[in-house]
């Protein structure tokens, strides 16, 4: 299984040499595809059609059991995270094929004032790489079951812009 964007927004056949594209891709949708099966039974995860210009990012965490939800309207280093728990269909993905709706996500940053970019989690617990309240960007951790309380895991340096973070090793980050 994998998943991929798309365009609701079509080109009626017009012919473009790639890269020369003067138009804006609007209405993105996120869809899942399962593997030796027709795109038409793809499912629809995901749109906005009141925000035509979002752009959607999505990966699923490594233990599998969340899908993340990147929402960004522009270039600016902002977006919002939804996040959607996997466990919670009794019959998996295969069994929301027929279902007649999105993925029910949840809104866990629901404005564009900063940008969350997810590291790691065990379970509930996320760790967020954001530039919140730190233009040369922290760690943050919060647990889904908390929303509302965040706590700095490395500090906004007075120096140097934390980069990048990876987790390692199941208990492990290193960051630069």
């Amino acid at each position: 299984m994998f998943r991929y964007l798309a365009n609701l927004q079509c080109r009626d056949g017009e012919v473009v040499d790639a890269g020369t594209e003067t138009t804006v891709n609007l209405y993105q949708e996120l869809y899942y595809h399962f593997l030796g099966t027709d795109q038409s039974e793809d499912i629809l995860c995901w749109r906005d059609l009141k925000n035509s210009k979002y752009m959607f990012d999505s990966s699923v965490t490594g233990d599998g059991k969340y899908v993340l939800l990147s929402i960004n309207e522009g270039c600016d280093p902002v977006n919002k995270m939804y996040y959607f728990d996997l466990s919670e269909l009794p019959n998996g993905l295969e069994g929301f094929q027929n279902e007649n709706a999105f993925l029910p996500f949840v809104e866990l940053i629901d404005n564009f004032d900063a940008m969350y970019q997810a590291i790691a989690n065990d379970d509930t617990v996320f760790t967020f790489l954001t530039n919140k309240n730190a233009p040369k960007y922290k760690l943050v951790r919060v647990d889904l079951k908390e929303p509302n309380t965040w706590t700095d895991v490395i500090q906004e340096s007075e120096k140097d812009v934390l980069k990048e973070a990876y987790a390692v090793n199941g208990n492990q980050l290193i960051v630069s």
